[in-house]
Formats: structure tokens, C-alpha cells, sequence
């Protein structure tokens, strides 16, 4: 039994004052204004110091004084909730809708409170179809106030309930109106509904059993969005205000814009209120009484999703008249939901953003954040969370980057946060040993208009990144002033990545391969000599459509020579753990032991391990069923995966941590062994990294919880790397350095043009000779003879000389084993006359096994042009591009699982290439491109994912 938990048996039961040490995770919150996303709030009818509210992935929070502090009240029941409701029948009760999650039994839909949102439960509701019960969600709510009715709008149509929320019956289909997705409700009355459904909104004014919709004087390219994009006026029920965004094209190409729209007739027509270029988070519309309470006056609510939150005194009439807008203040952009005093309902009181909660001190005229840091309101988006050690070793500079708020430095291990930059980032590296300040950097990317940016401890003198010519990625640090950087050359396929030795004054292009990168590369090994571990998409795609990723792997690249570039793909597929900006491709390698691998692999469906650098895998039944929740929750869905992140312990062998989206955090002290789940750990939502901070210490990242302080024992005794497995029918490897490397991994040989591979013929390699440089003098044959040849097979000359006679192996120690196992040295690899590696095998090698250039074969890249960093928010169409398809057959082209428009199919030209341009009118998120063509050889498929988000506005 860990120590730690040992003592904390003993200690529990005898006193009440050690139980919180006896808790190894601890929530942190920065001492800094943001709190994270907030989508809903819902105000107590009865008492305004009540409120509920939802926040995007962090679950809900309560506060009794009026939103100055707060508590996260549905602990691990599901964290992605999209509006909340109190009903003014029976304020004690709170209703909650909910995004289906990873669960098998999904905890999306409704969720319910009776006692003002301190405990929830979730509410059963018969889904009309299973495929509905499996991904049941809700996006709006809607609490009629002249009855005890309450709406949802779900992904399977509306529901209702007359009993307070404690049963749900779905509303049945009807002329107009069929059970899709309702993403917005509002019921002005007993007999009127207001619907807004992927076709537009609808309305009945009939309870619902008819329905009429129209779209005239809209515009095409509408993007459906959120539970209040949709208000109706407090004097016509026939007068309805909808917010939207939409693309449109002129001359210049695709437009985003930013658009309020009112309709006087019941939804038969609308007409502008306000349209403009530019495209962010969805805008929302509201409507409230009238400041001076004029009977025929009421207030209009407009937030652009961007920085501006305006109101407008509106005249009601046939056609009502809006006077000038008059725009509030804010602290910070991209506005969610406005809650107004349930004593007026006029009087604004709480504001929700992707900052947090903002309170007013001037009936809004102003915003200022609140709530956050102790005030309790905790549901930070962080993508990741690294640092560096002080020299004491018990304390450590902290970095963390989150979605919409900032970067964030710490010189104290979080006590406080005094370095910051604009607005989101991702793919941090800073060095983790101690050093001088001077030599000490902190790179990574930041938005809006992702770029990347170097900084001094703490975020000091921040500037641009040096990036290399033709940059095509993100730095990664190798060692102290030492980076590789992915870069595209212009009319070469492929990637070129560039090394620095001098923090980016100066770059060398150092090895490439024609795969596309799907993440910031790992580095694991020693400092000299470190190996770097790249997560790259292969051709082709999984049973259910998605693109399929492999590792590449590159060793030697701070060597002579030419790096040793191999493909490891003997496992499924990797993943996905995706946030807006950065979708990472979660895969663990032991800082340690460049050999130790950890993958989720979602082909199979488990949790593989390889000790030998990807040559082997093992499955490890015991942290897939963890991970997996022994059923609980889907191990994968789609190309997502459950595992989100993994950590080796530098400073305690044998400990890795593995978190999960839902599932939990697990721990082994014992190198995979033995897992146990780290208790209350599965009140951490979407855990995105590790960072070891101290010896029985590490600061733990969740995108939708900000931080926790994990605490721990390290075992006294430390854990040996785990045997090597033997391996059955071997293929012959190239061994260099402590890896294997199998031939058929080196798709792409040509990246060393000058290496040669010298075979024996009837003998053994038994000896060799190396001096101070590197270069091989010698080789030592049992017997037999040595020939030399190049990748595609053609005969070298010996640079080299051969000797016979030695009967014992004199080369690395390290081989023996293998030796034992049957295995033979049977030829070495030289890049020149500097020796990469030995070629081992159970028998003499041909020379048509050495590895050939094989080409990724048929495949797509997908061209995401993201918006700029104007306000214009101008975002070019999406590119679709494939290459090596049979020209003489068409192609199926699916978008998410749809064909695109016949009209828009592409021609291939006689080379098998074709480009096809899509317009940028998709939602923000995850889409996947998939190219199918049917051939008499079989069909040819290949998957690409990509994302799409949003760049944000720069805080004012």
C-alpha cells in the first residue's frame, strides 16, 4: 500500500484537523479576475442574492450573496451544462440542461435541484429513438410564469413538464414541425411557441400542434448557436427578435457578419436591426422592462458575441422603434447571458462571459469580473500548465495558458500570478531544471491570431518567436536555447523541420517526412542526446471514418549525421483530446527512458505500453478498465479519446499519471503494475496536462476546472525499468542507442541519402572499432564476408576496414539479451563513416529487405484558412486537396458524415490530384473530411480532422 495512503488511514480517524491533509488533490485558484466560461445564469424569482450558473465545461455554481462568492454544486455528475432555470412556481427548484458527456448512459439532458441548486439529480426522459438516448442533450430552457410549465429544447425535439421538472413528455410531431434539434424556446404564452431549429425558427400559436416558419428577408449562411439567440417582445407575441451570425460572399471572397434580426409578423418576414461585418462567439438578443416603466416602452438587449454589449429603449407599435444604442463597458469580451433583478425585471444584475462573471456597479453601464479566484467561481478552460524548478527544489515558477483568459506566470508556485499575456495559448515549453534567468525562456503560442511568442521568467519581454523561413509550426525545446520548428517549403511536400542552437537567430534544416504533424513533438532522453517523438497522420481511416495517426519517431537529431527518421505504427490509431484552439493527440513517453511508451489506442480500444520504443505493444487490461470505468464510460468516441493526458515523474521511478475527460486521474508507482484511481479525482473534468512542480508534488490542468495540487509519497525503494519483452518472428531492426528500430519503419530512407547498410554474407558482426569522432574504423566478422549497398540497393564501396577471427560480442552491452534470444548482428548502419546503428536479424538479409521509399499513397490535406486578426474576422473558404486517387473513377467526398452537393464534386486531373474549395459556413469545432473511391482493386479511403475556431476580439 502507497505510504501516503497509509498513513492517511491511521491519521483520518484520529483527527478531524488532519482530514484535509489526508485529501491528495486540492483545488487552486489563481489569484487573478477570470473565471472562466459562463454560458446560463438564473436568478432566485424570490431573492436576487440566489443564482445559479451553468458554465461551459466546468459544471454549475451557486452563489447566496448576489454572485461575490460561489460554489461548485454538481461536483462529478457531468460538467458541460448549456442554460439553467429557476421556476417561479417553486423557486427551491432549479432546472439544468446538459450536453451529453462520455458516459455509456449519457449524463447530458435534464438535471434537477430542489433545494435552490445546492444537490442535483439527473431526471430520466424517455428518448423517442435509442440513437436520441445515447446522445440525449439540451440547449435551452424555458419556464413559462403564468403556469407551472417548463420547456427544454433538445436534441430530439421539445419536452415538457407540469410537475416541476420531476417528468418529461416530448412534444409529438406535428404538421411543420418533426422532432429535430431545438437550440432555443421561448413560450410568450400558453398557446405560443417560439422554436429555433437548424431551418430557422419557427413559430406556433397553436400549444404547438402546428407550425409555421419562413426565412423571407433572411440571409444564407445563417450559424445556429444558443439558448437565448431568440426573444420575443413582453407587449406582441407576433414580435420576435433573433441574433445571429452568418457568411456571406462579395468580390473579396467569404464575410463573416454579425446580424440582429426582428420579425412583426410571427416569423413570416424579417428585417435588419443590425448588420455588420465581423464574426465571433454567438451574439444573444434579451428583452427586459422599461427603465422608466412607460407602458408602451420595453428595453432590448444586443451582444454581439464580440466586446460590445448594447441597449436600445424600444416604442412598441406595429412596427416598433428602436432609439440610439447605448454600448456598456466592459472588462472583458464575448458576453454569454445578462440576468436582470427579479424584482423589476429591468435592472441588470449579473453578466456572464468566457471570462467569468462580471457584476455592475452602475445599473449596467459598466462590467466589472467577480466571483473568481477565492470568490469561488473556479471554471478556468486550461489547455496546459508547466514550469520551472527553483534551486531549492521546493517551490517552482508556474505557467498556464486557458481558452479566452490569458497566460499566466507565477513566481511562487501559485501564490500569486502577476505575469500575463493576451488571450488564449497552448504549446508551452520552458525548461524544467533550474537555470539563470538569462538562459531561461518561455515559448508557446497565444491568440487572437495564433502566433508564436518568447518571453523571459514570469513573461517578462515578451516579443515574436524567431521562427524560421517558410514557418509551419510551433517551436519545441530540445534543451536550454535549443529548438526543432516545423517548417513548408514551397513546392516541396512534406515537412522540414528547421534546428536552432541559438534560440532562433539562426536555423539549419535538420530531417523531414511527407506525413502532416497533429502536434507539438515530445522529447524524452538525455539532454545530449535527446529523441523526439512527433504525432503525425497516416493515409487512410478508421472502420467509422476518422483519420488515422501514428508517432513518428526521430533519434540523433542533435548528432552527426542524419537523424534516424522511423514511422512506429504497430499500434491502432491515437486519439484525439481536443480544446478550441489546440487538438492534441494524447500519447505518454518517459522523459527517462526514451524506450517506455504509453498510447490510447481507439482502434483496439485500449491502453497499450511498449518498452522498446514502439517496436512491441502490450496491452494493459487494468488502466483500460480504469480508464473506461469498468463500463461507466466510452474508452472512445469517434476519433476522441477518453485518456487525455499523461505524466512521468521526472524524480520518482516508476510513477506516471494518466487523466481522462470524465474518468477520473489514475496513478502507478510500480511502472504500470499496479493503477489505482487518485480519490476525488473524478471532480476534475477534462484533465489537459502534469506538470511535477516539487518531489511528491504536481500542479494538475483541467479545461473546465482550472488547477489542482495533486500530493503524493514517492516509494522509498525506486522501481527497475520493466524486462524487455521477447519478441516471436522478429523482422530484422536497426539498434542505436538503447531503441529498436524495425526496417519496415523507415518509410522514407532517402531523408539520409548518404547512409549505407553493410550486410554480412555466411558470418556474424562479432567487433567493431570507433574513434574519439564517431567514425567507424572497423568491423569484426565470426565469418564470412561484408557487403555494402544503399537504401534503393545499389553497391557501396567499404569505407571501413574488415577483420575475422573474434569469437565474442564486443559491441553494446545492452544487445546480449537480444543475442541470446536468437538474434544476430548481421550488418551495421552508417551515415558516411559515422555509425547510426547495428542490423540485427535471425539471418543473413537481401538486399531488396532494406528499407524502400514508399509514398503515403493516396491522401488529403485539409486547408483551414482561420480568420485574421482584423476586425473584419475575414476567414478564406476551406480547402480540400488530395493527391495519388485513380483518375479514371469518381470520388465520394462526406463532410461530417454528408455528401457534399453533387455540384461541388471535383475533377481529378490525369495524375490523380484534385482541389475543392468548401465555403467557410460550418460551426465552430471539430469536422472530418472523408474521401472515398471505388476501384476494381478494392476502395480507397482517407480521413482528414480538422478544426475551426474562433479567433477572439483583443480585451479593450
Amino acid at each position: 500500500m502507497n505510504r501516503f495512503r497509509a498513513y492517511c488511514m491511521i491519521a483520518c480517524f484520529t483527527t478531524l484537523a488532519l482530514v484535509m491533509s489526508c485529501t491528495p488533490l486540492v483545488q487552486l485558484r489563481p489569484t487573478i479576475a477570470n473565471g472562466g466560461r459562463a454560458v446560463a445564469i438564473s436568478v432566485d424569482p424570490g431573492n436576487a442574492a440566489n443564482i445559479v450558473v451553468a458554465s461551459e465545461s466546468g459544471g454549475l455554481f451557486r452563489s447566496s450573496n448576489t454572485g461575490t462568492n460561489w460554489m461548485q454544486t454538481s461536483n462529478d455528475s457531468t460538467f458541460g451544462f448549456s442554460d439553467v432555470k429557476h421556476l417561479p412556481s417553486n423557486t427551491s427548484i432549479v432546472i439544468a440542461g446538459a450536453g451529453a458527456d462520455t458516459r455509456t448512459t449519457t449524463g447530458g439532458g435534464i438535471w434537477r435541484s430542489t433545494d435552490g441548486g445546492n444537490t442535483w439529480s439527473h431526471v430520466s426522459v424517455a428518448a423517442p429513438t435509442p440513437d436520441c438516448a445515447k446522445t440525449f442533450s439540451v440547449y435551452s430552457l424555458f419556464a413559462e410564469a403564468t403556469r407551472n410549465r417548463v420547456w427544454a429544447g433538445t436534441s430530439c425535439g421539445l419536452v415538457s413538464s407540469d410537475d416541476s421538472g420531476a417528468t418529461w413528455q416530448f412534444l409529438p410531431a406535428s404538421p411543420g414541425y418533426t422532432q429535430v434539434p431545438v437550440f432555443a424556446v421561448v413560450a410568450p404564452s400558453a398557446s405560443d411557441l417560439v422554436i429555433l431549429t437548424s431551418a430557422g425558427v419557427s413559430v406556433s400559436s397553436a400549444a404547438g400542434t402546428s407550425w409555421t416558419l419562413s426565412n423571407a428577408g433572411l440571409p444564407g449562411g445563417i450559424l445556429i448557436g444558443v439558448h437565448n439567440q431568440i426573444a420575443v417582445s413582453p407587449y406582441s407575441n407576433a414580435h420576435i427578435y433573433w441574433a445571429f451570425n452568418y457568411w456571406a460572399w462579395d468580390a473579396s471572397g467569404p464575410h463573416g457578419h454579425i446580424a440582429l434580426f426582428g420579425s412583426w409578423d410571427s416569423g413570416s418576414s424579417w428585417n435588419a436591426i443590425d448588420d455588420f461585418v465581423g464574426i465571433n462567439r454567438p451574439p444573444f438578443v434579451k428583452t427586459a422592462n422599461a427603465a422608466a416603466d412607460a407602458p408602451v416602452h420595453y428595453e432590448l438587449y444586443y451582444a454581439d458575441g464580440g466586446c460590445q454589449l448594447r441597449h436600445a429603449t424600444v416604442t412598441h407599435g406595429g412596427i416598433p422603434t428602436l432609439s440610439a444604442w447605448t454600448t456598456a463597458a466592459l472588462d472583458h469580451c464575448d458576453p454569454a447571458d445578462l440576468a436582470f433583478d427579479p424584482a423589476d425585471h429591468k435592472t441588470p444584475l449579473l453578466l456572464a462571459s468566457d471570462g467569468g462573471l462580471h457584476r455592475t456597479p452602475d445599473s449596467g453601464s459598466s462590467w466589472i469580473l467577480t466571483g473568481a479566484g477565492a470568490g469561488g467561481y473556479s471554471a478556468l478552460q486550461v489547455t496546459e500548465v508547466t514550469g520551472q524548478l527553483h534551486t531549492d527544489r521546493k517551490g517552482a515558477d508556474l505557467y498556464f495558458a486557458t481558452q479566452d483568459n490569458d497566460l499566466w506566470a507565477s513566481p511562487d508556485t501559485g501564490a500569486t500570478w502577476p505575469g500575463s499575456r493576451c488571450c488564449e495559448g497552448f504549446f508551452m515549453n520552458v525548461w524544467r531544471e533550474p537555470i539563470g534567468a538569462v538562459n531561461t525562456k518561455l515559448t508557446g503560442v497565444s491568440c487572437s491570431g495564433c502566433g508564436n511568442f518568447i518571453a523571459d521568467p514570469v513573461l517578462a519581454s515578451q516579443a515574436n518567436f524567431p521562427n524560421p523561413p517558410n514557418n509551419n509550426g510551433n517551436p519545441r525545446l530540445l534543451k536550454p536555447g535549443t529548438y526543432v520548428h516545423n517548417t513548408a517549403i514551397s513546392g516541396l511536400t512534406g515537412n522540414v523541420f528547421d534546428l536552432s542552437t541559438d534560440t532562433g537567430a539562426t536555423w539549419t534544416p535538420r530531417y523531414g517526412f511527407p506525413e502532416e504533424v497533429r502536434d507539438l513533438s515530445k522529447v524524452a532522453g538525455p539532454i545530449a542526446d535527446p529523441v523526439v517523438y512527433t504525432a503525425v497522420k497516416v493515409p487512410g481511416a478508421t472502420p467509422d471514418g476518422y483519420e488515422i495517426v501514428a508517432i513518428k519517431r526521430i533519434a540523433g537529431v542533435l548528432g552527426s549525421g542524419s537523424p534516424l527518421v522511423s514511422l512506429i505504427s504497430g499500434f491502432g490509431s491515437l486519439g484525439i483530446y481536443a480544446t478550441m484552439f489546440a487538438w492534441y493527440k494524447p500519447f505518454g513517453v518517459d522523459p527517462n527512458d526514451s524506450n517506455y511508451l504509453m498510447v490510447s489506442d481507439i482502434l483496439d480500444e485500449q491502453m497499450k505500453i511498449s518498452t522498446d520504443a514502439g517496436l512491441t505493444w502490450k496491452p494493459d487490461p487494468n488502466l483500460t478498465n480504469l480508464v473506461k470505468g469498468f463500463g461507466a464510460f466510452y474508452f472512445k468516441w469517434g476519433p476522441f479519446s477518453q485518456a487525455s493526458a499523461f505524466g512521468f515523474d521526472p524524480e520518482c521511478p516508476g510513477h506516471i499519471l494518466v487523466g481522462s475527460q470524465q474518468a477520473g486521474i489514475f496513478q502507478t508507482f510500480d511502472r504500470g503494475a499496479t493503477w489505482e484511481v487518485v480519490k476525488d479525482s473524478s471532480g476534475v473534468p477534462s484533465v489537459s496536462s502534469f506538470f511535477f512542480a516539487a518531489k511528491g508534488e504536481a500542479i494538475v490542468s483541467s479545461y473546465g476546472r482550472s488547477l489542482w495540487r495533486l500530493s503524493f509519497t514517492c516509494p522509498a525503494a525506486p522501481v527497475s525499468p520493466n524486462p524487455r519483452p521477447r519478441r516471436q518472428n522478429a523482422e530484422p531492426t536497426i539498434y542505436w542507442k538503447g531503441a529498436f528500430v524495425p526496417i519496415s519503419q523507415i518509410h522514407d530512407p532517402d531523408v539520409c541519402p548518404v547512409c549505407g547498410y553493410f550486410l554480412t554474407v555466411g558470418g556474424d558482426v562479432v567487433d567493431l572499432k570507433i574513434d574519439p569522432t564517431g567514425e567507424l574504423r572497423s568491423v569484426s566478422l565470426d565469418r564470412g564476408e561484408l557487403k555494402g549497398f544503399t537504401w534503393d540497393g545499389k553497391s557501396v564501396e567499404l569505407s571501413f576496414q574488415v577483420t575475422k577471427g573474434a569469437s565474442t560480442p564486443g559491441a553494446d552491452r545492452s544487445l546480449w539479451p537480444r543475442l541470446e534470444e536468437g538474434e544476430h548482428i548481421k550488418g551495421v548502419y552508417v551515415d558516411g563513416r559515422m555509425l547510426k546503428g547495428f542490423i540485427l536479424a535471425r539471418e543473413d538479409l537481401r538486399a531488396d529487405q532494406l528499407p524502400r521509399k514508399i509514398g503515403l499513397g493516396p491522401h488529403i490535406i485539409v486547408d483551414v484558412r482561420q480568420p485574421s486578426e482584423s476586425m473584419s474576422r475575414v476567414r478564406g473558404p476551406i480547402l480540400i486537396r488530395g493527391t495519388g486517387f485513380d483518375p479514371r473513377y469518381p470520388l465520394t467526398i462526406l463532410l461530417d458524415g454528408k455528401p457534399l452537393i453533387a455540384s461541388a464534386q471535383p475533377k481529378l486531373d490525369a495524375t490523380g490530384k484534385f482541389s475543392l474549395a468548401v465555403p467557410p459556413a460550418l460551426s465552430v469545432g471539430g469536422h472530418t473530411v472523408l474521401v472515398e473511391q471505388r476501384t476494381p482493386a478494392g476502395v480507397i479511403r482517407d480521413a482528414s480532422t480538422f478544426v475551426l475556431s474562433v479567433a477572439d476580439f483583443p480585451r479593450q
